[in-house]
């Protein structure tokens, strides 16, 4: 089944080198995913999928949640998560593909556009370097670019990966600064340190009261 899965994958990248006027990736039957780089610096994996095309995503119960636990992040110093593990996304829905492909997206048929399910994830990362894996065990084939800053036109490269397979590295084209924190966790962190003065100084008051009355006791 692997080999016939490599040898699907083999063709699929056969028929977009050919002319770019009559090539065209079957979006029904696979996820679309894109790494956007932001400001921040902020990375976003976004993977769009046509649900009703998709067999193993047709019959679950969280779409959302099924792609989150096929989509692995690893970075260079062996530390590896989950998308879902990003926190909740962003679930959207469109009609057609909302932004540029590095290829042109075909519809089986001659319907409409599909209705295709967006999930997004945001967060910091903590290296300049980065990897994408398809988890082991799922019949999922992606199709993988990166975004500059600023853009929607995908980058040059791009890769297709199947189930089990590891991207080829993607450089950050920023500095990370996991350190960096934003005003709400600063305000957080101000509130609690203050509450746990507060606490304190109860507690000192308390016990100087319970020694006085003690003291008078005596």
């Amino acid at each position: 089944m692997r080999a016939l899965g490599r040898f699907c994958a083999a063709s699929f990248l056969v028929c977009f080198a050919g002319s770019p006027s009559t090539t065209h990736a079957h979006a029904s039957d696979v996820l679309l995913v894109r790494l956007v780089f932001s400001e921040g610096p902020r990375v976003t994996l976004e993977a769009t999928a046509d649900i009703a095309g998709i067999r193993w995503l047709h019959d679950a119960p969280n779409p959302a949640e099924a792609i989150g636990r096929i989509l692995q992040i690893h970075l260079p110093d062996g530390h590896t998560w989950f998308a879902a593990e990003l926190g909740k996304p962003t679930v959207t829905l469109h009609t057609g593909y909302p932004h540029p492909a590095p290829v042109p997206l075909a519809h089986a048929g001659p319907e409409l556009a599909p209705e295709f399910y967006t999930v997004t994830w945001h967060w910091r990362p903590s290296a300049a370097q980065l990897r994408v894996q398809l988890a082991q065990g799922n019949e999922a084939t992606a199709l993988l670019w990166t975004v500059p800053s600023g853009s929607d036109t995908p980058a040059p490269a791009w890769q297709m990966l199947l189930a089990g397979e590891v991207s080829n590295p993607v450089e950050l084209p920023f500095t990370p600064k996991p350190l960096q924190w934003n005003w709400k966790a600063r305000l957080a962190t101000v509130v609690a340190a203050c509450g746990l003065g507060v606490q304190a100084f109860l507690i000192f008051v308390r016990l100087r009261r319970i020694r006085r009355i003690s003291d008078l006791k005596q």
